[in-house]
């Protein structure tokens, strides 16, 4: 069965979107097709703005090991070339759909593209045809649910 890739990506939107609008700020989805930004988020009054880059990924963990005796190796989720090295001011959501929570819940992994770039300065990623961000959980994990860079920005 192929999966629809709408779909999911619809999927972390619109999870994005309900956090942010929890968090008291105004999210507005930008339409299919544009090239950098997926939604654009708001104080209430509309004086401060923020562009998110959104990826979802069905499950983003990525195990190593024998049966019995597997650990998490890394985090994995599709990136633009264009998005990581030329975007200055967007935050990136990295929206992970699989989890072990009760209730089910999304994990979100919010990074700030200059935080984005530090993690891949020594790396040409325009050599890769499709680039994803691959990264151990230790790294990831001060920005997982962490929505402060949106708070930050918008303040």
């Amino acid at each position: 069965m192929k999966k629809n890739y709408s779909n999911v990506a619809a999927a972390g939107e619109h999870f994005v979107a309900h956090k942010i609008f929890c968090l008291g700020y105004v999210a507005l989805l930008v339409r299919q097709g544009y090239p950098m930004i997926d939604m654009i988020v708001s104080t209430e009054s509309g004086e401060r703005t923020v562009g998110i880059q959104i990826k979802t990924a069905t499950i983003a963990k990525r195990w190593t090991g024998k049966k019995g005796q597997k650990e998490m190796s890394e985090l994995q989720f599709t990136c633009g070339h264009k998005a990581v090295k030329n975007v200055s001011k967007i935050i990136y959501c990295f929206v992970d759909l699989a989890n072990e929570k009760q209730p089910p819940q999304p994990d979100v992994y919010v990074i700030p593209q200059s935080e984005l770039s530090k993690l891949y300065e020594v790396i040409d990623i325009s050599k890769f045809k499709l680039f994803r961000l691959h990264q151990p959980p230790v790294n990831l994990e001060p920005f997982k649910n962490n929505w402060n860079p949106i708070r930050e920005a918008l303040a």
